[in-house]
């Protein structure tokens, strides 16, 4: 960054660019032993813990320490978490504004995270307030699993679809309605952007205002790529869908922000760390999956995980496994996945040696009376609903 200078001297204007030092966010990382959310003495500091604004990724070092510069704009700062902790309050990121240096620590607890462990791929909600009792199901089904599921990820289509819709009002309920819709889940709930998840985008309205595209999935829900460790797993969240703001469309693919991120976590993250990948579309449908591919040679990928077909089958590609999951919406509320198979997630059983999945059919609820929602809610739902997602 720097400062242009103006004065004069005996009469003659003097110009002078001066560097001027950019804004940090700094912090620290750290064992919250008494859970008051402040480090204090006699509480550990991690070190080797990554740190990210979504582009640089640095490591804390050995006082659980870390600095990164700011943006012009603003940063989502996210903590990778790493194995044996969590976070108090599942608080992993956080928004920081650009005018001055920021100061975000990450407080966390140490946890058992035996192994194997069981998580949840959700995929293709599509939310509604009329489907609501159907994702309550869903959401009391997995609280009710044995053995336990440790956590859920939710890859991508949270709401049914946010690309045509113009007024900011109606996208912020959009997905308030879906947080509202899974907050009963019990056990923590990462989410994915999908292509259906990018605000605008069909629209003639600017691709710089606050809720356009990315920047409207950032804002309402957060980071739409990161990372966290779990149980001597590294776990990796891609955003597979890029905005094209003159063709008014959501094609899939990954752009060049994610992908540099993605190489500055694993050169930060031990080559013999098995890695799982989620995202919403299928990578061999990502007009530049060779990008991804190159990315993690070497590396050993245990799976990847997505949906967006609303189908559910498994293949290789590019020498990985890939598991595409049914939609929980099913084919719009109305039955079974497009493929027959019923609605339904997909249940991952892990080791840092495999991973075995089985899909399993989502609960039905038992007959309600008609949804109450919100009258922005239930207008958001039946605008969209004629249209067969892509």
């Amino acid at each position: 960054m720097q400062r242009l200078i103006r004065f004069t001297l005996l009469g003659w204007l003097i110009l002078l660019v001066v560097p001027v030092q950019a804004a940090t966010v700094s912090g620290l990382v750290y064992v919250d032993a008494n859970g008051n959310g402040a480090c204090e003495a006699g509480e550990q500091p991690l070190a080797g813990v990554l740190v990210s604004d979504g582009g640089q990724v640095v490591s804390t070092d050995a006082r659980g320490r870390y600095v990164l510069p700011l943006s012009q704009t603003g940063t989502l700062v996210r903590l990778s978490i790493p194995s044996g902790y969590w976070p108090s309050g599942h608080r992993w990121f956080e928004r920081v504004a650009s005018a001055e240096a920021a100061t975000c620590d990450f407080p966390l607890r140490a946890e058992t995270q035996a192994s194997p462990w069981r998580m949840v791929q959700v995929t293709d909600i599509h939310h509604i307030v009329p489907a609501t009792d159907k994702i309550s199901a869903f959401c009391e089904q997995i609280n009710a699993a044995q053995p336990p599921v440790a956590l859920v990820v939710s890859t991508g289509d949270l709401v049914m679809d946010s690309n045509p819709v113009r007024d900011e009002i109606i996208i912020r309920r959009l997905f308030t309605d879906y947080a509202l819709a899974l907050a009963p889940l019990q056990v923590p709930l990462f989410n994915v952007p999908g292509n259906h998840d990018h605000p605008q985008v069909r629209t003639e309205l600017s691709p710089e205002g606050p809720l356009y595209g990315q920047r409207g999935y950032e804002a309402l829900v957060g980071p739409p790529w990161y990372s966290f460790d779990y149980a001597g797993v590294h776990l990796l969240a891609l955003n597979a869908s890029l905005v094209d703001s003159t063709a008014r469309s959501v094609p899939s693919g990954f752009s060049a922000e994610c992908l540099a991120w993605l190489r500055a976590d694993l050169a930060l993250t031990p080559p013999e760390t098995p890695l799982l990948i989620f995202c919403h579309q299928p990578p061999r449908a990502c007009r530049n999956s060779q990008t991804l591919q190159a990315a993690l040679a070497g590396r050993r990928v245990l799976g990847i995980f997505c949906g967006h077909t609303h189908a559910a089958r498994e293949y290789d590609w590019a020498g990985y496994r890939v598991y595409e999951s049914g939609a929980l919406s099913g084919a719009w509320w109305t039955g079974p996945c497009p493929d027959g198979k019923p609605r339904g997630f997909r249940l991952l059983k892990v080791t840092p040696e495999e991973v075995e999945t089985e899909y399993v059919s989502a609960a039905e609820p038992e007959p309600v009376a008609a949804t109450q929602g919100s009258p922005c809610g239930a207008i958001c739902g039946t605008m969209v609903l004629p249209r067969q997602p892509e």
